[in-house]
């Protein structure tokens, strides 16, 4: 009788998914009812706590297109402009890079040939939009003819923690042919 036990105070991981709003953490001694007391409802205690929601980054609208679809190795094309949104539940704060990728597939990762890039310091909030002006890249010399994407991928550097981070990117299809051969 009369005795109490000091426990560490345990790190706690919401739910992923978990809906915005307010909620409350408790504590539950004996959980499972297994001491009969003689007071059976006193055994917790709790705190409010708030989940807010985060946001969500994506490019809208249909995907751009770029100027010439196809190209040699080492020449510039324009992509046309394009408007990123954040359409998550909280703002997105801090720095972010939209990065602009040539990929051989249509899903643009921060792994695929970086062309460019843009690092802006701006609050994102709920529901607003960015409009990203058209932007001229030049496909590295070295690349061998073949079909290719161009793509953007909002913040490619991965600084905004995002209820979703798999749909930051668009892609468009680009093709780069040969060097001419003249011969005369």
């Amino acid at each position: 009788a009369g005795s109490s036990i000091s426990l560490t105070a345990p790190t706690l991981t919401i739910p992923a998914g978990t809906a915005p709003g307010s909620y409350y953490v408790g504590i539950l001694a004996d959980r499972a009812n297994e001491v009969a007391e003689s007071n059976e409802t006193n055994n917790w205690v709790s705190t409010a706590l708030t989940v807010s929601g985060q946001p969500d980054l994506v490019i809208t609208g249909s995907p751009p297109t770029v100027n010439p679809s196809t190209v040699v190795a080492g020449g510039e094309i324009v992509v046309d402009p394009v408007t990123e949104k954040n359409q998550g539940t909280s703002a997105a704060e801090g720095t972010k890079v939209m990065g602009y990728y040539l990929s051989t597939d249509a899903t643009i990762t921060s792994a695929d040939t970086l062309l460019d890039s843009v690092t802006w310091v701006l609050s994102l909030g709920i529901g607003q939009e960015i409009p990203w002006p058209a932007k001229t890249l030049t496909i590295p010399a070295g690349t061998a003819p073949g079909n290719y994407y161009v793509g953007m991928l909002v913040d490619s550097t991965n600084v905004v923690a995002e209820s979703n981070e798999t749909n930051n990117w668009v892609s468009t299809a680009l093709t780069v042919s040969g060097q001419p051969d003249l011969v005369i």
